[in-house]
C-alpha cells in the first residue's frame, strides 16, 4: 500500500476503491512530480460474500507462517516507524513506481538497520527471502549488485519475470486500455514509472517482418521517445546478472511458476503497429508451457537456475500466487536443513485449471472466460461453473461454462462495474471430485 505523507491511501487500500482513485485522479501516482508517496503496508486479503470468499493477499502468507511455525514475531517496515528488533518474520513494502533499483535501495537499508548490531558471523545466511512478481527481482538486485548475498540463505520467488512480460510492453507501447478504450490519464502515469521499463520482454519477444527482435531495438521505440528509459531498465538486469556472477557463495534459489494460464507471449508489428498476442512464441524454451496469466512461466524462472530440483510448478494465476503453500513448504525445508523433498519437473500430478482471464472489461461488453482442466480427462458428470462475486455490493453471478472436451467458455453479461472475486470450478472430477481457480477481474463504465 502508498500512502502520501499525511497518511491517505493512494493505491493498494482495496482493489474497488484503489482502481477508482486512480482512474479519477491518476496524477497522484506519478513518479515525475516530485511529490513521494510512503510505502505503509503490503495488500491485505479481501472478503466478498461475508468470508464465503476470500481473495487472498499478503498476509495470507503471513498468517500461514506464524500458524507453521512457533512464536513468529512480526514486523512491517515503515520510513517513519522504529523496526522491532527481534522480528523473525518481516514484510518490506516498497514503492513499486520508481524501478527495481531504486526499491532495492529501501530494502537494503530496512534489512541493514535490523542486522547492523550483529556481528558477521551471526547474520550470515541469516535471511530467507520470499519475493512475488517483481519483488523477487528487488530482491535479486538487492542481493547481487547491492551486496546483500552474504546475509541471504535462499530466495524464493513467485511469479517473478526474470525474463521480462509481453505485458509490460504492451501498456507501454499502446497504452493502458480496456475494450479498445485508451485512458490516456493513467497510460501518461504508468509510462513516468521506471519499473514498466524494468519489465519488459528480455527475449526476442516482438516479430517484424518475420525477423524476432528485442524490444529495445525496435523502431517504434525511438519514435514514442521509449529508447533510453528503455535501455536503462535493461542495465538494471546486466548488472544483476554480472553481480550474480561473481557471488562466492551463492544463496538458494527456488523458482515457482505456472503453466497453462493462456498468457500474453509475443509481439508482433505490421506496419508500425504493435500486437501482443497470447499467441505461441517459438523463441521460447517451452513455447507450449503459456504462464500464469502475466508473467510467461519460461520468464519465471531465471536462466542461470537450470537444477530442476529448485523448479516449483504451481496451478495459481498470478495475483493468488502468494497464497501458495510452496511458501511454508520450502521454510519447512530449510528450517530442517533438508531439501530433498523440493520437487522439479514439468507436472504438478494432480489435476489443475488454466484459465483465460483478462484483468478489466468495460461495462456493457460480455465477460468471457475460458479454460482448460489438468492432468486428468474429465468424465461424463463434469461441468464447469464460474461465479463472479461484486466485491461492494456482494452480489453473486453464476454461469455455467459450455464444455467441449476439457475445454470451456463462458460468457457474463451485463455486470455493474466494480471488481470482481471470480471463482472458476470444474465440478466432479474423477479422482478428486472438485477443483477451483480463483481471481480477479473489474469491470470499468467509460
Amino acid at each position: 500500500m502508498l500512502t502520501d505523507e499525511a497518511g491517505h491511501h493512494i493505491w493498494g487500500a482495496g482493489a474497488w476503491p484503489t482502481a477508482r482513485s486512480v482512474a479519477m485522479r491518476p496524477d497522484r501516482l506519478a513518479a515525475n512530480d516530485g511529490r513521494p508517496l510512503v510505502p505503509a503496508g503490503l495488500v491485505e486479503t479481501m472478503d466478498v460474500v461475508g468470508s464465503k470468499i476470500r481473495v487472498p493477499g499478503y498476509d495470507t502468507i503471513v498468517s500461514a507462517i506464524v500458524r507453521a511455525f512457533a512464536d513468529v514475531r512480526v514486523d512491517t517496515a515503515h520510513p517513519f516507524r522504529e523496526p522491532v528488533s527481534n522480528a523473525d518474520l518481516l514484510l518490506v513494502p516498497y514503492d513499486f513506481r520508481l524501478g527495481v533499483a531504486a526499491a532495492a535501495v529501501y530494502v537494503r537499508d530496512v534489512v541493514e538497520r535490523r542486522l547492523a548490531a550483529l556481528h558477521p558471523s551471526t547474520r550470515r545466511r541469516r535471511v530467507f527471502v520470499i519475493g512475488h512478481s517483481m519483488g523477487g527481482l528487488v530482491a535479486r538486485y538487492w542481493l547481487g549488485p547491492l551486496g546483500g548475498a552474504p546475509d541471504c540463505a535462499a530466495l524464493l520467488t513467485l511469479g517473478t519475470p526474470y525474463g521480462g512480460a509481453p505485458v509490460a510492453l504492451d501498456k507501454l507501447v499502446n497504452g493502458f486500455r480496456v475494450g479498445g478504450h485508451l485512458f490516456r490519464g493513467i497510460t501518461d502515469v504508468m509510462r513516468s514509472w521506471p519499473s514498466i521499463y524494468d519489465l519488459l520482454p528480455r527475449y526476442r519477444a516482438v516479430h517484424v517482418d518475420g525477423t524476432a527482435q528485442y524490444p529495445y531495438t525496435l523502431d517504434l521505440m525511438a519514435e514514442q521517445g521509449f529508447t533510453e528509459a528503455v535501455l536503462r531498465g535493461l542495465q538494471t538486469h546486466t548488472d544483476t546478472d554480472a553481480a550474480w556472477a561473481h557471488i562466492v557463495d551463492t544463496p538458494d534459489i527456488i523458482a515457482a511458476f505456472s503453466i497453462g494460464h493462456p498468457t500474453p507471449l509475443k509481439g508482433v508489428v505490421v506496419d508500425g503497429v504493435l500486437s501482443v498476442t497470447k499467441d505461441s512464441d517459438p523463441t521460447l524454451p517451452n513455447p507450449g508451457w503459456a504462464g500464469d496469466g502475466t508473467v510467461p512461466a519460461d520468464c519465471a524462472i531465471p536462466h542461470q537456475l537450470t537444477d530442476r530440483r529448485a523448479w516449483r510448478q504451481l496451478p495459481h494465476r498470478h495475483l493468488p500466487m502468494p497464497s501458495a503453500r510452496v511458501v511454508v513448504d520450502t521454510l519447512r525445508d530449510f528450517s530442517a536443513h533438508d531439501t530433498s523433498s523440493m520437487r522439479g519437473g514439468d507436472s504438478l500430478g494432480e489435476p489443475w485449471l488454466g484459465v483465460d482471464l483478462e484483468e478489466t472489461y468495460v461495462e456493457g461488453d460480455p465477460v468471457t472466460v475460458s479454460g482448460l482442466l489438468m492432468e486428468v480427462e474429465p468424465g461424463e458428470r463434469t461441468s464447469f461453473w464460474i461465479t463472479a462475486t461484486h466485491r461492494e455490493s456482494k452480489q453473486r453471478h453464476r454461469v455455467k461454462g459450455d464444455r467441449n472436451g476439457s475445454r470451456f467458455t463462458a460468457a457474463f453479461d451485463g455486470l455493474p462495474p466494480g471488481a470482481y472475486h471470480v471463482r472458476i470450478s470444474a465440478l466432479h472430477i474423477p479422482r478428486v471430485d472438485d477443483v477451483h481457480c480463483d481471481d480477479m477481474f473489474g469491470v470499468v463504465a467509460l
